[in-house]
């Protein structure tokens, strides 16, 4: 069964509203530092960014990418058939006004510009 983050995260939300009185976070920050293919990590980070994202919740996300993660912004990445394209993920979140900022040291040490 797959969760639903959007749902998740309103039960979240309407838990902390209650218990610490805070009516809305506005913006959230990922930190994202694993390899984009290793594990699913990123993808569900990706999954969860966009359902912060949507209409009902509306917040405002920034990405860091740090570590072996800033390899996921590599263009021209060939994922195997029948797995999700991390590429095309990230370019959809930017489209939708998703933040996403790599930390340049990471970049240079694995020769990315």
């Amino acid at each position: 069964m797959e969760i639903s983050y959007e749902k998740l995260f309103q039960r979240i939300y309407i838990s902390n509203r209650h218990i610490c009185g805070v009516d809305r976070l506005e913006t959230i920050t990922m930190i994202l530092q694993s390899a984009p293919y290793g594990n699913e990590r990123i993808w569900n980070g990706f999954r969860l960014a966009r359902a912060l994202t949507t209409a009902a919740i509306r917040m405002k996300v920034n990405i860091f990418l740090t570590g072996d993660a800033v390899t996921t912004a590599k263009k021209g990445q060939k994922p195997p058939k029948g797995h999700y394209s991390l590429e095309e993920m990230l370019k959809e979140l930017i489209r939708q006004g998703v933040n996403v900022t790599a930390c340049s040291t990471c970049t240079a040490a694995r020769g990315l510009t």
